[in-house]
């Protein structure tokens, strides 16, 4: 479907059309547009002195998109695109770009406007994001002009960071122009179409024109058009010759002359040349294979109508007080090439119960009602029932060329009644099945605007019953057939000539692929082209490596993953949903059934890992692998009280099990639940054949659960195992239980055990819906395998194991995918999740800083750590206890105290280290601290909820964040708790500052937070804190040495590179008498517990003796073994530090340790 007016398309389709690098004039009119509708075509220019734009979309924001945060901690990122090709930018080749603009509807924590050449950067200017102005425009001057390369695709590109509680950030119109206005990214690197419109992006071509022209002329292949001059920038040419025609405008000037554009190319052709294309056209893909298919087109005569004569349905309004319903018939422009100079004399419909209380005829011309009269009170009351009923229009309506045109009619009719009639055909659907519920307008029938649904989106086949009775106005098309169709992939033909209404394709690789359809008549005339596009995905057999194993030791940061290719995951289940138990205690064996003929194209694998969850705790529990003939494959007894309930487990075997031959499978729960106890977790289905078995009787025979309670006949039990082959050394080890994700909202119910009892053997199977779990036949060969970090490429191997030592605190998101020989990748894995969090110790002694002597030595000097400064609005020691309310059963809240931008320049340089909250009771869930710059959330960290107390709770960040005085920031916690729950404390004894000590939000989303005070009359503040302490500092002196001092024992402790140095120091300093360079901090010690480090200084050694002190902020540090290892923290022996600084700058030593 074509989308918008290419006249909206401002400078795109003047420079696509052009022949050849032609600039216009200085004075020239540009953005020359040129659209044809049969022999019309209509122009479109800017005057000389307006704004010369280069853009997709059509000036109305519709939508948006938002982006991904690669950091599960931190902000999101989104690249929206606007993408120009050389043939789009002939005619502006050479000019200047001075500023690019983008329309403003959510306050983005940092944007830059950007200028990409072949996906390569060549400029990046930074936003003012701190003037923000919803709906309005933002425009920026580049830091340097561009200059339009005419060689190269060109994408003008808005670069947005934004907080994960935002969305909609990049607006689009409605309707995208593919691989042109809709790109996008989330690294800047990758680059994707597909966008849900055309992204709200201008780039503005310098214009130094200034004059105003006396008017325009119109060109046709070098000949004027017009008789006089145009004072309008646009114009339509009716009856143009038929074929392909060169179009200019010249401006007018009594000193200058005339200056024409650039010319731009449109072709006419005459309607009596052209007949209907097909009613419809439509595909589908799966994989690498695609269908089409289209019907008959209309064929013309003195009917017009998509209807069948048989009805298959039948429908009613719904209204209890006063039913109404619109359905009409549509056809385009194209459509009615078959009744080209025709008039509609009559409207039938088929009514199928005579209860109608009113009925009005209506035609729509281009979207608006043009035509529409009542029909009789006493001609409505004669309707028949079950039969076509026929009102004549009072005046013919005669359609013109050219035009769009539906028919129908609107009806009331009694409560609870079925009168209008629906066919038993093939829906076209959005021609033949459009119906509207809305009201008139009072005002005017005609000045209505209904809101248009389809039968199809209520899953109603069938077309509505009407006809319209049509007749020839003067010379007027004969009726013709369509003979024969064309079809093209990608201009490409697929076949031509052939009269079949279906075509099966199978494309090379994954993509986009646009098919083209032309309708051939026996007179040799054609129809206009209609088009569809299809997205081809990789075929099923180019798997995602499966997980098999994966660990993080907290200890010593290391991470490790096992995956594997030919691993088969046999599971029914989907996502775990309700947890079940019986009214009394019962015994039983509980879990998944793989029968022996799913199971054969798994010879000769092997169940390395077992996956299971409770819902609620049990005692003991055992897992076990029984066989269809009640052998017991495996059984292990485990400790369910160590269980965490609502959490996926898996158990790597220590002993893999051989999947048997010919028999069938069970893996399942041997269990005695208590009564009440809801242990038994299953999916929401649909039912897999074997996904719910149970037996009370050891496993001599089994039934599905479905048997003893018909409601859960359509889930399936979440338990399963991963098989790998034989051969494989994936995975194989010692036996152990890894805990999963944790799932929420599994719901309870209780069966009734009598039910179970009552149902044994007595149920037959039956072939279920789902696919068995298999190995692929023929699978294609992997070349290497890629791991990702929080979505970066970081390593590609040929191996499936790989690991890694963490150097920084946070969350990590994991995955793997298969690279194939023929380049194609895979889907990415399942995604394994690390959280390194960094020690909560005490608050580390603050503002660390250092200082090279003269004579070689390095003097530290420290505050203590309440030296710290905080912020926050406390004055008063009285607390007072905050809850939400909610009908919900689970209240979300996030509290926050906001820093205006203003204040937060006298903290410029320090960054946010801890973040501290008081609490009055632990009844809360999934808790996080979190940090805002402006409506941004740019860092949240998880917590323990265990870790919680009562009163204060300080929490210190894995990664501090810098504060940004440029706008606003706020500090809060995020609490999830039940109605009645109070558990956030404010001061009481200080009035609220409105807007800053007291916000609350249940989303976090812009413009939904609100001041206790101003909201809910509550004039409190929250008692929140945010510590700022000062970041890593550099400090570079002489070789020179001196003799070291000794050290007096008291409160704090020196670490030279991770080495205690010196321990019990009383005073916040010390000196270094000969330093090595590297990396000094600071920790207390306080009854015995030793605090988190302080900010670092990051010594150095210049290669001369006269070098004075420079101190530097440090961005990162990095350490490498004398292999070129990266490692956490200093290893035994010489050690490689390479340090980076803010100003771009980095120093590498060599440190031993």
């Amino acid at each position: 479907m074509l989308k918008k007016s290419l006249l909206s398309r401002v400078a795109l389709c003047a420079a696509a059309l052009t022949a050849g690098p032609v600039v216009a004039q200085n004075g020239a009119p540009h953005s020359l547009t040129a659209t044809s509708n049969l022999s019309q075509v209509s122009l479109g220019w800017c005057a000389p002195a307006a704004p010369i734009e280069l853009k997709w979309h059509d000036g109305s924001d519709y939508n948006g998109m938002s982006g991904r945060a690669d950091d599960p901690e931190g902000y999101a990122t989104f690249y929206a695109a606007a993408k120009f090709t050389p043939a789009d930018l002939q005619a502006v080749a050479g000019q200047t770009v001075d500023s690019i603009s983008y329309f403003e509807y959510r306050h983005a924590y940092k944007v830059w406007v950007q200028v990409y050449e072949n996906e390569k950067l060549v400029s990046e200017t930074p936003v003012d994001v701190s003037k923000f102005t919803k709906n309005t425009w933002k425009t920026t001057a580049l830091s340097k002009p561009y200059t339009i390369a005419g060689d190269k695709d060109v994408m003008f590109v808005v670069k947005y960071q934004h907080g994960t509680n935002q969305d909609f950030v990049a607006n689009t119109d409605r309707y995208p122009t593919t691989g042109k206005g809709d790109v996008y990214s989330y690294d800047g690197k990758t680059w994707h179409t597909g966008g849900v419109g055309d992204f709200m992006i201008t780039a503005i071509v310098r214009n130094n024109a200034t004059a105003t022209p006396e008017g325009y002329n119109v060109y046709r292949d070098g000949s004027k058009v017009n008789s006089s001059l145009l004072t309008r920038t646009d114009t339509v040419l009716d009856n143009e010759p038929d074929g392909t025609h060169r179009y200019m405008v010249g401006a007018v000037y009594a000193q200058q002359g005339e200056l024409k554009s650039a010319a731009v190319e449109a072709t006419a052709i005459s309607a009596s040349k052209l007949l209907a294309p097909a009613a419809s056209f439509k595909g589908s893909a799966q994989e690498l294979n695609g269908t089409l298919a289209w019907q008959k087109p209309l064929a013309g005569g003195e009917t017009l109508t998509w209807s069948g004569s048989q009805m298959g349905n039948h429908i009613g309004g719904t209204s209890t007080t006063s039913p109404k319903v619109w359905v009409k018939q549509e056809f385009s422009s194209s459509d009615l090439l078959a009744f080209q100079n025709y008039q509609i004399n009559s409207i039938a419909a088929y009514v199928a119960e005579a209860t109608l209380s009113s009925v009005k005829l209506y035609v729509i011309k281009n979207g608006t009602i043009d035509y529409s009269q009542d029909v009789p009170d006493s001609v409505v009351q004669k309707t028949t029932a079950g039969a076509w009923n026929q009102w004549q229009l009072t005046t013919p309506y005669v359609m013109t060329p050219g035009n769009d045109y539906a028919y129908g009619v609107y009806y009331t009719h009694t409560k609870s009644t079925h009168p209008v009639g629906v066919d038993n055909q093939p829906a076209i659907d959005g021609k033949g099945n459009s119906f509207s519920i809305s009201a008139p307008r009072s005002s005017s029938f005609n000045a209505t605007k209904p809101t248009w649904k389809t039968l199809s989106s209520g899953n109603i086949a069938g077309n509505f019953m009407l006809r319209a009775q049509v007749s020839p106005v003067g010379e007027a098309t004969a009726s013709e057939q369509a003979a024969s169709y064309d079809l093209y992939r990608n201009g490409t033909p697929l076949f031509t000539g052939k009269n079949v209404t279906e075509w099966a394709d199978s494309v090379p690789e994954p993509g986009t692929y646009n098919y083209t359809l032309k309708t051939n008549y026996a007179s040799g005339k054609q129809s206009p082209l209609m088009t569809v596009t299809l997205n081809y995905t990789l075929p099923a057999a180019y798997e995602a490596p499966l997980i098999v194993g994966s660990d993080f030791d907290p200890a010593t940061k290391a991470v490790s993953l096992e995956w594997s290719n030919s691993a088969v995951n046999l599971q029914h289940y989907g996502t775990p949903s309700y947890m079940m138990g019986f009214d009394e205690a019962m015994t039983l064996l509980y879990g998944s059934k793989f029968s022996a003929s799913e199971l054969k194209s798994l010879k000769g694998y092997e169940l390395r890992s077992l996956k299971f969850i409770i819902g609620q705790a049990l005692d003991t529990l055992r897992l076990e692998v029984r066989t269809g003939d009640n052998q017991v494959l495996y059984s292990e007894k485990l400790d369910g009280t160590a269980l965490t309930p609502q959490a996926i487990y898996t158990l790597k075997l220590d002993k893999p099990i051989a999947i048997p031959e010919g028999k069938d499978l069970y893996i399942v729960y041997n269990t005695t639940l208590p009564a009440g106890n809801k242990a038994i977790v299953i999916d929401k289905g649909p039912a897999a054949d074997g996904g719910a078995m149970v037996s009370v009787t050891g496993g001599a025979s089994w039934m599905k659960l479905g048997t003893i309670a018909s409601d859960y006949k359509d889930f399936n039990i979440v338990i399963g195992a991963t098989a790998l082959p034989a051969s494989s050394k994936d995975n194989a080890g010692q036996q152990a239980i890894t805990l999963g994700t944790p799932v929420d909202g599994i719901k309870a119910t209780t069966l009734d055990a009598a039910q179970l009892r009552q149902g044994l053997g007595i149920e037959a199977v039956k072939p279920g819906t789902q696919a068995p779990a298999r190995r692929r036949a023929a699978a294609p060969v992997v070349k290497s395998y890629r791991v990702y970090r929080n979505n970066t490429v970081i390593a590609e191997q040929e191996g499936t194991t790989w690991g890694e030592t963490l150097e920084k605190c946070g969350t990590f998101n994991y995955h793997v995918t298969a690279v194939y020989q023929n380049g194609w990748e895979s889907p990415q894995s399942k995604t394994v999740t690390v959280v390194n969090t960094i020690a909560q110790k005490l608050q580390a002694p603050y503002h660390l800083q250092g200082n090279a002597t003269a004579t070689g030595q390095l003097q530290l000097n420290w505050e203590a750590a309440g030296k710290a400064a905080e912020f926050n609005y406390q004055k008063s020691n009285t607390d007072i206890a905050v809850g939400m309310t909610s009908s919900g059963s689970k209240l979300k809240s996030y509290c926050a105290i906001k820093m205006a931008a203003d204040t937060l320049a006298h903290y410029a340089g320090l960054k946010i280290t801890h973040i501290k909250f008081k609490l009055d009771s632990l009844a809360v869930e999934n808790p996080a601290v979190f940090v805002m710059a402006g409506d941004n959330i740019i860092y949240r960290q998880e917590l323990d909820a265990e870790s919680l107390v009562k009163g204060w709770n300080v929490v210190r960040l894995n990664n501090p964040v810098a504060v940004d005085n440029s706008q606003d920031m706020s500090v809060g916690y995020y609490l999830e708790y039940a109605t009645g729950v109070k558990p956030s404390t404010c001061d009481a004894g200080t009035p609220a500052v409105p807007g800053y000590s007291d916000l609350i939000s249940a989303s976090a989303s812009a413009g939904y937070w609100y001041s206790l005070k101003t909201k809910f009359k509550l004039n409190y503040g929250w008692r929140i804190s945010a510590v700022l302490a000062t970041p890593d500092t550099a400090v570079q002196g002489s070789r020179s040495a001196a003799p070291r001092k000794a050290a007096t024992a008291i409160t704090y402790n020196v670490y030279c590179n991770g080495e205690k140095i010196a321990s019990g120091l009383d005073q916040p300093s010390y000196t270094v008498a000969s330093p090595m360079a590297g990396r000094y901090v600071v920790t207390a010690e306080t009854g015995g517990e030793e605090s988190a480090e302080s900010n670092a200084v990051v010594y150095t050694v210049s290669s001369g003796v006269d070098t004075p002190a420079v101190s530097k902020t440090v961005s990162s540090i990095a350490y490498y073994n004398v292999a070129g290892q990266q490692v956490a923290t200093p290893v035994k022996g010489v050690n490689i530090v390479v340090t980076r600084y803010t100003d771009g700058t980095q120093t590498t030593t060599k440190v031993v340790k």
